[in-house]
C-alpha cells in the first residue's frame, strides 16, 4: 500500500503500453496524480517497471516527470507494482493529431521551444549516464509547466557493460541506422547478432525522427528503410523547409554514421554557444 494519502482514484483508459492507469488526488497537497499499476506473476518480471522507478526518482529535472511513490501490492497470486507520478494527460502524438484535425501548423520557434525543453531532459539524462531508448511521440508529454519526458520503463544506466550495446529493444519506426542493422541481424538469427552500438546516439536519432514527425504533422515512414535511406532523409528535410531552425537539428540528429552524429550534451553545448553568438 502506498505511503501517500490519495483521494479520488478514477480509472483512465488503458495505456497502449500495457497496465492499468488510475487519477487521483494526493493529499494534503491536492497534487492531481498519476498510478500506473503493471501485473506480474513473478518478481522477475517486474525488472522493467522496477526500472523505470529506480531511473525516475534519480532523474530530478524540472521537465522529467515526478515519482512520487513506488510499492507493491498483491492480488491472488499476482503482484502489482504501482508507480504514482504526477499527472500527465496529453502525448506529443495527441498534440500532432489534433494539429492535423485542425490544420494547425507549428512556427519555428514553437518547435524549437519543444525541442529545447525535450533536449535538456535526455542531456541530464546522458550526465547520469542513463539512455531512454524509447523516444517517440508517445513517451513526452505536454503540460501547463511545459513538456515532460516518460517511458523511462525501457531505460539502462551504466552504458558501459556490453548487454547494454548489443541488447535490441524498443519502437522498431525510430531505431538508428545501425540499431536497424541489429535488429534484423537479430530476426535473420545472424551471428554477428551482438552488433555494439552507443545508445546515447541511438536515442538522437529517436528524437531526430521525433521532431521531424512533429514538424511535418505525419509519420515520415520513408525512414522505416536502410535502403536509399540518405535520400530519404533528405527529402524529408526538404518538406520542413519552412522551419530553418528546426530542420538544421533535425537533420544533425539524423545523420547517418554513428561516430558523427553527435550526443545530446554536444548539442546542447552547441546550442549554448550559438545562442550566446559565440560561434
Amino acid at each position: 500500500m502506498s505511503r501517500l494519502h490519495l483521494t479520488s482514484i478514477h480509472a483512465l483508459p488503458a495505456s497502449p503500453y500495457g497496465g492499468e492507469r488510475f487519477s487521483a488526488v494526493l493529499q494534503p497537497q491536492g497534487l492531481p496524480v498519476t498510478i500506473k499499476r503493471t501485473s506480474f506473476r513473478r518478481y522477475v518480471d517486474a525488472n522493467a517497471a522496477i526500472r523505470e522507478a529506480v531511473m525516475l526518482a534519480g532523474l530530478k529535472h524540472e521537465g522529467i516527470v515526478t515519482v512520487y511513490d513506488c510499492y507493491i501490492d498483491q492480488e491472488g497470486e499476482e503482484l502489482r507494482l504501482n508507480l504514482v507520478t504526477e499527472a500527465v494527460e496529453k502525448s506529443l502524438l495527441m498534440e500532432i493529431e489534433e494539429r492535423v484535425e485542425k490544420g494547425e501548423a507549428w512556427t519555428d520557434e514553437e518547435l524549437f521551444k519543444l525541442f529545447k525543453a525535450v533536449l535538456g531532459c535526455l542531456t541530464c539524462a546522458q550526465a547520469k549516464s542513463i539512455s531512454h531508448r524509447n523516444i517517440t511521440p508517445t513517451s513526452i508529454f505536454l503540460t501547463p509547466t511545459g513538456p515532460k519526458l516518460t517511458q523511462f520503463s525501457l531505460s539502462i544506466g551504466n552504458l558501459n557493460l556490453v548487454a547494454h550495446r548489443t541488447s535490441i529493444i524498443g519502437d522498431v519506426f525510430y531505431y538508428s541506422p545501425e540499431l536497424k542493422e541489429a535488429f534484423l541481424a537479430d530476426q535473420s538469427g545472424s551471428e554477428e547478432q551482438k552488433f555494439a552500438y552507443d545508445p546515447i546516439k541511438s536515442d538522437v536519432f529517436a528524437l531526430g525522427v521525433t521532431m521531424l514527425y512533429t514538424a511535418s504533422l505525419r509519420k515520415p515512414a520513408a525512414l522505416s528503410r536502410i535502403i536509399h535511406l540518405e535520400k530519404a532523409i533528405s527529402e524529408l528535410l526538404t518538406d520542413i523547409r519552412q522551419y530553418p531552425t528546426m530542420q538544421w537539428f533535425i537533420g544533425w540528429m539524423l545523420t547517418i554514421e554513428s561516430a558523427s552524429r553527435p550526443t545530446f550534451a554536444q548539442i546542447s553545448d552547441y546550442i549554448a554557444k550559438w545562442e550566446a553568438g559565440n560561434l
